[in-house]
């Protein structure tokens, strides 16, 4: 599969480094705004490859079969609506936009294009979240699920709800697909000069509950994940493990060849 890559900052860089190790793989086209950010990348693709600073060029780019959209989130709608009309499969980091209009009209192109997308909620990738859905979480089993999520210090311009209670979010409608009812989002701000903050969600289904905890600490130096079910703390962390990225990106180019929704 051939793709383009928009944006070359740290994820894009980390797109680079898994893609070169999967052999039915290639970025034939990368953009950034500025050409440094090329010129500085510790790895660049194995194929031959072209930079340009448009990235409309690079996603309608002859061959290109889809696009890897690593941009900051307020630009994100822009190039995915571009890449979705131009009839290219889609990975797009989290969060996928910021209202549920743009989400719905991006899957409403998708669907009528017959594309793949996919957003890296890369917990959902990794073997030991796996393991644990499969031996901890039976279906239909009525339960109340406690899921922290907890990063570093600010690293972006955007809140940590949209940072690190997406992945949460994910890891709850993962776990428990059918029955939401309804969601609430509170949040309490810790007073200090960095924009760390908490975030709380509860998540109503019609047999059980899921509260979620998530937030930017700069007093934890690594991405954590807990889930407290029957009394049990099931967790693990990571520090940005690039494994699961590696296995989502196989996924995705092995359902999208395979004409197989993702």
């Amino acid at each position: 599969m051939i793709f383009s890559l928009i944006g070359l900052k740290s994820m894009g860089q980390k797109y680079i480094k898994n893609i070169n190790q999967i052999s039915i793989a290639q970025i034939k086209m990368l953009s950034s705004l500025t050409e440094s950010s090329y010129l500085n990348l510790q790895e660049k693709p194995s194929c031959q490859h072209y930079w340009v600073n448009d990235y409309k060029y690079a996603v309608s780019y002859p061959d290109v079969e889809a696009v890897i959209i690593a941009t900051g989130p307020k630009e994100r709608f822009e190039i995915a609506k571009f890449a979705l009309e131009n009839k290219r499969h889609a990975i797009l980091e989290k969060p996928l936009v910021f209202t549920l209009e743009e989400a719905l009209e991006l899957r409403a192109i998708a669907q009528r294009n017959n594309l793949n997308v996919i957003v890296n909620f890369i917990h959902l990738f990794n073997p030991k979240y796996k393991q644990l859905k499969e031996n901890y979480f039976p279906e239909n089993e009525q339960v109340n699920i406690l899921i922290e999520n907890f990063g570093p210090g600010p690293i972006c311009d955007y809140s940590p709800f949209w940072n690190y209670g997406s992945h949460s979010l994910a890891i709850a409608l993962d776990l428990i697909k059918p029955g939401i009812i309804s969601a609430d989002i509170s949040k309490f701000e810790l007073v200090n000069d960095k924009n760390q903050a908490l975030y709380y969600i509860n998540l109503n289904y019609s047999f059980k509950k899921v509260f979620i905890q998530c937030g930017n600490l700069g007093a934890i130096k690594q991405n954590r994940v807990l889930i407290n079910y029957r009394d049990k703390l099931l967790n693990w962390t990571d520090n940005f493990n690039e494994q699961p990225l590696k296995l989502l990106l196989e996924e995705f180019i092995t359902k999208t060849n395979n004409k197989e929704k993702c």
